[in-house]
């Protein structure tokens, strides 16, 4: 857990993370990870990481990309994402690769 420090009354409180779901894909991987914020909030994240590799280093490093949601923008986030990928099949814009990886994780259509 990470550790903050209260400025106004200089009392450590605690980050806390109540749920972390992980996506490996390909060359990707996909963090959602629930989390309360100091005052109790809860927000979502939503990291892509991936691997890349430095030629000049000769070394491999991950370049990270997050997206914060606090709680009161999700079900609208939720929304809008199921809509485009109702678009997308519709317009069979999704191949047969990617419809069968998301049945065989179990994973509820939109």
């Amino acid at each position: 857990m990470d550790r903050f420090e209260n400025k106004d009354n200089n009392e450590e409180k605690k980050e806390s993370k109540a749920l972390s779901k992980v996506i490996r894909t390909g060359r990707r991987t996909y963090f959602f990870d629930v989390k309360t914020s100091r005052n109790n909030e809860a927000y979502l994240t939503i990291t892509e990481s991936k691997r890349r590799f430095d030629e000049n280093q000769g070394t491999s490093f991950y370049e990270k990309h997050k997206i914060f949601l606090q709680k009161e923008d999700l079900i609208n986030f939720y929304t809008e994402l199921g809509n485009v990928i109702k678009d997308m099949q519709a317009q069979n814009l999704l191949n047969e690769n990617a419809e069968q990886a998301g049945s065989d994780n179990n994973q509820e259509n939109f």
